[in-house]
């Protein structure tokens, strides 16, 4: 995906790799490692997780599964077993001014 920006009359390209991935739970420490993988390895400026089924989603389970040292995320926690959004990116290329949600976006 390209983002064009526009700036004092010149045209600057943003390249900006951006995932989204029907995770279906999160899962052991074994799965955290391999979505970690898969982010590295694209090297993945954001990500939207659907099926998180994740309650009580902190920062340091972000950086079990983030590939960098910066970022920042939102979070729908899930309905009993169903459901549940996570978004996170790195905050170098992307800054969040609002954001609404419910259990069916961010």
């Amino acid at each position: 995906m390209s983002i064009i920006i526009r700036r004092l009359g010149c045209l600057n390209t943003v390249l900006m790799k951006i995932l989204s991935w029907n995770i279906r739970g999160f899962g052991r420490s074994r799965k955290w490692r391999k979505i970690k993988a898969v982010l590295r390895d694209r090297s993945v400026d954001l990500v939207f997780f659907q099926e998180a089924k994740k309650d009580g989603v902190t920062g340091e389970f972000i950086r079990a599964i983030w590939h960098g040292e910066e970022f920042d995320f939102m979070v729908v926690d899930p309905e009993r077993r169903a459901g549940g959004l996570l978004c996170v990116w790195n905050p170098a290329m992307f800054k969040m001014r609002s954001c609404c949600s419910n259990k069916n976006f961010i």
